[in-house]
């Protein structure tokens, strides 16, 4: 979800090979998803969906979010979550990749990342665990874990 030309999902992809996938993000962004996958030799494993995350997502198992969430303000960002909970198979998924303001080292660059966030973005900010706790909540999804990584991006 909001994932522009598809790299991400083209190495998830690459990693369990009997998976497939969809890409959903707007209109123009995936219409140049098709060159970037093909050459990542997954045009056959993903559909293409341009569309609003605010409005509709295709059903599905597992979504993934990855720098999404800081673009928008709380209000939108339980807005995307529910949308993805009511599309979503009674036992699916989401998985949030996103810096963690309260257990992010160095701080700096969540400082950063944050001004950048208030200057780009009507509300978009980084968030600490609480916080993310209250918008999947608000959006009816519980949160079950969360996996720490050796990068901060």
């Amino acid at each position: 979800v909001g994932g522009s030309h598809g790299a991400l999902l083209a190495a998830v992809l690459a990693e369990v090979p009997e998976a497939v996938g969809v890409l959903v993000d707007l209109p123009e962004v995936v219409a140049g998803a098709p060159k970037y996958l093909a050459s990542a030799g997954m045009q056959e494993r993903v559909r293409c969906v341009g569309g609003d995350f605010f409005i509709t997502v295709p059903p599905g198992d597992c979504y993934l979010l990855k720098h999404v969430l800081h673009d928008w303000s709380d209000k939108q960002c339980v807005q995307i979550l529910t949308v993805i909970h009511d599309n979503m198979a009674l036992s699916g998924r989401v998985v949030i990749i996103e810096a963690l303001a309260d257990n992010v080292a160095p701080k700096a660059t969540v400082g950063v990342m944050d001004m950048a966030m208030m200057v780009l973005t009507e509300g978009g900010r980084e968030r600490t665990l609480p916080e993310f706790e209250r918008l999947l909540g608000k959006a009816g999804l519980v949160l079950s874990g969360v996996t720490k990584t050796e990068s901060e991006f």
